[in-house]
């Protein structure tokens, strides 16, 4: 009788995700899908295992950055817990502002957080080598954290953002406002025109690519509306996220956190 070549078997297992969501729904349902999109499988069996724990309940992280609102920092502690104890081998978390709380939520944590703000970077370096500006649209509470500013800044680039007025009147609205992206979805057309009014300013100010640095944002806006280059931060963190999901230990069937 043959023996079965266990080492093979195990090899092809790749690693177990945890979607840390909520912050918001719709941006939690697109990482998903581009999740989907991304990953090579040719049949149901062939797509990655994915736990999602979806609380809509975190609190506000731009509230909480601006204003003094709820830590959102316990009910994410609690969503990343949950996915560890589930046995996620990585955690990805669908916000670009929620990342101002990573350092510090890692921290209670065993398993990873695979850093949307560091993959966008490295993708940005990676396609534009060369590049002194980038024009960043997102929320104020990822501006006043400086998550981009500072981890760009580090590689050489400036990061530029909104005049105070366009990001509250433009922006925010855009993405916080009754007819917003929070409220409609991808169904948002006054905030499809006043994003667009916001990146043409930024590209006037010399902004040399676009980081749609919210993860609501590239559900009303995309590459396809730009002449320059133009990032999204939750496409990149779904292509990070597949690619590290993939690597295979041949001993156990993971590959190291």
């Amino acid at each position: 009788m043959s023996k079965t070549n266990t080492t093979d078997q195990v090899s092809t297992i790749p690693l177990r995700l945890g979607i840390l969501g909520g912050l918001g729904p719709f941006a939690t349902l697109d990482l998903f899908d581009k999740i989907l999109r991304c990953t090579p499988a040719k049949n149901d069996q062939e797509h990655l295992h994915i736990v999602i724990d979806n609380n809509p309940r975190i609190p506000d992280r731009t509230a909480a950055l601006l204003h003094g609102g709820p830590s959102p920092l316990p009910a994410m502690l609690e969503s990343a817990l949950r996915l560890q104890q589930a046995g996620v081998r990585f955690i990805v978390i669908p916000c670009n502002t929620a990342h101002a709380f990573v350092p510090e939520l890692q921290g209670h944590l065993q398993v990873p957080i695979l850093n949307m703000i560091e993959a966008v970077k490295t993708t940005i370096l990676r396609r534009l080598p060369n590049i002194k500006r980038v024009g960043l649209l997102a929320t104020s509470g990822t501006i006043l954290s400086r998550v981009y500013a500072e981890t760009l800044a580090a590689s050489g680039i400036q990061t530029l953002s909104p005049a105070s007025s366009s990001q509250e009147e433009l922006v925010m609205s855009a993405i916080y406002g009754a007819q917003g992206i929070k409220a409609l979805g991808a169904n948002a057309p006054l905030a499809r025109r006043q994003l667009l009014q916001a990146a043409q300013e930024l590209i006037a100010a010399g902004a040399e690519a676009l980081i749609l640095g919210c993860t609501e944002i590239p559900l009303a806006i995309g590459q396809q509306d730009f002449d320059l280059p133009c990032f999204d931060p939750a496409q990149i963190l779904a292509e990070a996220a597949v690619t590290k999901a993939m690597r295979k230990s041949i001993s156990t069937g993971h590959s190291d956190p």
